[in-house]
């Protein structure tokens, strides 16, 4: 298990938490991948402020694996949050609980879909923003994280970046 961690997740950058209560923040950060990522890898992306409620956002990239068969390079991928976190309608998830919070199970390299298989992928962000749970609110500072599921196959790998975009707003003055 190996983690990666972006400019924007370093241990001594502090989250921005700045800004008026209800005006949306965007939060956008990159990381580019120069060797292959393994099952149980973990990126640390990006950093989110106490109190930042999750209401959207992109994961944007190219391809990770060359060829024409890309589904010989199966690779499986988690998005999520390392901290505990409240949903809109008031329920409490772990940070036990929370590693598909953005979204569970994406494939950026299948064959399948054209998008990914010709030139990469710009995915909206799911997991509980899509439930009936809506929008979440961190109880700590936070790092939004990839987590690799699974990753297998003969498939040759490509450096690429990885970028993703997490929208939030603060629920009070900071």
């Amino acid at each position: 298990m190996t983690t990666y961690t972006s400019n924007a997740a370093q241990p001594n950058r502090q989250a921005n938490a700045s800004g008026w209560s209800r005006v949306k923040q965007t939060t956008s950060a990159a990381i580019t991948l120069t060797t292959l990522i393994a099952a149980l890898d973990v990126i640390k992306i990006a950093k989110l402020p106490k109190g930042a409620i999750v209401t959207g956002g992109r994961l944007r990239g190219g391809r990770l694996a060359s060829g024409a068969t890309q589904a010989s390079q199966s690779m499986v991928l988690n998005f999520g949050v390392d901290v505990s976190v409240t949903t809109f309608t008031g329920v409490s998830v772990t940070k036990l609980s929370t590693s598909t919070a953005l979204g569970a199970s994406h494939i950026p390299n299948a064959a399948a879909v054209a998008e990914v298989k010709n030139s990469g992928y710009n995915w909206p962000l799911g997991g509980l923003l899509e439930s009936s749970e809506g929008p979440f609110q961190l109880q700590e500072d936070g790092t939004v994280t990839i987590t690799v599921v699974a990753s297998a196959g003969a498939g040759s790998f490509v450096s690429n970046t990885i970028w993703m975009d997490i929208e939030y707003y603060m629920g009070v003055h900071a």
